[in-house]
């Protein structure tokens, strides 16, 4: 009975016992990488972006893979920072149609995902691009109702010639007004591409009926490539879910105005803030979120009274076991 106290104790308040298995688990932590993530990678790529900007030579290395079998390793050079990448360079130029393998530390050992050497094949080389490419056809746009409208935009691009080469290397992305939509691509017949972005109304947004469209390609170390840009009419809702810090503090039931008392807020609609209330599961007090009412702290006198007396029984138990032991 004692022993099932005390258990209980504790794991209410987490007060007399600490233990390291208790103790909050590592947060995932995000491995290294490199850039681009191409298999096919033209032999005068200017340089490769490796976003640990603090690694050594000891850190990253490039493994090249002969006749048999065998490998043989290709001199790296780390150079500058630039937007996020360190530059790695190969000291000798890559050889068309020969396998590599860049083998790097992604210093996280305990991410979500583990990495993997980058495994490509060089292409002959070809011209950095000036050009990235056109639409094929106008584009589309659709809005789904979430509190906050979501975006979506569809648009097929024809690539330029000179882009080809150079397609699966430069990382692509739709700007809207001025800001990047999360971008998948997908390749159609004929050379082109089909391009899926995804966003998010917010109050800059909603002041305008034309949005401006540019699609945006760029790698580490070498000049970035766009479209033309194309502009499209249509009407993106503000936000009609706001977070909690940007609301107005809800005044107490039955009050006209703010004032310093406090009480329990009325029910609001939907851009109220969520307010925590204290439930009790189990015997233990713990926080949850409601949208309703703000509940008053009788839940945690409570719990202080369900702790003091479980403190106290648990003492007189421990007194008597003393007591009964000494008159044996």
């Amino acid at each position: 009975m004692k022993r099932s106290l005390v258990a209980a104790l504790t794991a209410c308040s987490g007060l007399l016992v600490t233990s390291s298995v208790w103790a909050a688990p590592q947060m995932p932590c995000a491995p290294a990488t490199v850039t681009p993530q191409a298999h096919s990678i033209p032999a005068n790529l200017p340089a490769f972006g490796y976003t640990a900007v603090n690694a050594t030579a000891n850190d990253i290395h490039l493994v090249r893979t002969l006749a048999g079998g065998t490998t043989a390793d290709v001199p790296l050079t780390l150079g500058r920072t630039v937007d996020g990448y360190l530059e790695v360079k190969p000291s000798s130029v890559l050889v068309p149609g020969a396998a590599y393998e860049l083998q790097f530390q992604s210093f996280c050992s305990y991410g979500a995902y583990p990495s993997m050497p980058l495994t490509f094949v060089a292409d002959p080389e070809a011209p950095l691009p000036t050009k990235l490419g056109d639409l094929a056809s106008p584009p589309t746009v659709s809005l789904k109702d979430y509190g906050t409208t979501q975006v979506t935009i569809d648009a097929t691009y024809t690539l330029a010639d000179e882009m080809k080469p150079w397609a699966s290397v430069y990382e692509l992305g739709m700007s809207v007004d001025g800001k990047v939509l999360e971008t998948h691509r997908t390749a159609v017949a004929g050379g082109g591409i089909q391009i899926n972005a995804v966003g998010w109304c917010d109050a800059a947004s909603a002041s305008l009926t034309k949005h401006t469209l540019q699609l945006q390609a760029h790698v580490p170390f070498a000049p970035p490539v766009a479209s033309l840009p194309t502009t499209m009419d249509f009407v993106c809702p503000p936000p009609r879910i706001n977070t909690p810090g940007n609301n107005p503090p809800t005044p107490p039931t039955g009050s006209s105005g703010s004032s310093g008392s406090s009480g329990s807020s009325g029910s609001s609609g939907i851009d109220s803030p969520e307010q925590p209330r204290r439930t009790t599961v189990n015997g233990c007090s713990t926080s949850a979120v409601s949208s309703g009412a703000t509940s008053s702290g009788s839940t945690s006198y409570a719990s202080m009274g369900l702790l003091f007396g479980l403190a106290m029984l648990v003492r007189r138990r421990v007194s008597g076991a003393s007591a009964a032991s000494r008159r044996t």
